[in-house]
């Protein structure tokens, strides 16, 4: 069981009251409207708020980055193994360039691509399981492939 993160801007009642599975009103006013001119309109409000509040946007955005590769678990070593096994990982993706840049660039590209939908909207744990596998992999390499990882690797300019 997971704790959600505290990214949320509204309370439960306004979240309830504006959810589609919470609000009679809402769905009512998708079959009013058309559900594609409902989510033209919603997209314009959420973009105006954007807007609006782009400071404390970027902060939820910043917020929900930080869970997604960090999350706060339900029991506190959980949550301590989670970040372990990210850091691994990113220390088994620096060794792997090392050896295979290709190797290395498909894995992150994957990790880079997949989850930039949940740096937008809010994310749960569970929702990495399919590239988990892939901190696993890359945590195991970073423990077996040898000396410590060198972390200014991959931030210089190849000489290939």
């Amino acid at each position: 069981m997971t704790r959600p993160t505290p990214t949320l801007t509204i309370g439960p009642a306004a979240l309830k009251a504006t959810h589609l599975q919470g609000s009679q009103t809402e769905r009512n006013r998708i079959v009013a409207l058309g559900e594609v001119e409902y989510m033209h309109q919603r997209r314009a409000k959420a973009v105006h708020w954007i807007i609006g509040h782009l400071k404390r946007f970027l902060s939820l955005t910043a917020q929900r980055i930080f869970y997604f590769w960090f999350p706060k678990m339900k029991r506190p070593a959980q949550t301590l193994l989670r970040a372990l096994i990210t850091i691994l990982g990113i220390g088994g993706l620096s060794r792997l360039r090392r050896q295979s840049r290709k190797a290395a660039l498909a894995f992150f590209v994957v990790l880079l691509t997949y989850p930039l939908v949940y740096y937008i909207v809010r994310a749960w744990p569970r929702y990495d399981y399919p590239i988990e596998w892939m901190l696993y992999f890359l945590g195991a390499y970073c423990l077996l492939s040898g000396s410590p990882p060198n972390p200014r690797v991959g931030l210089q300019p190849s000489s290939r």
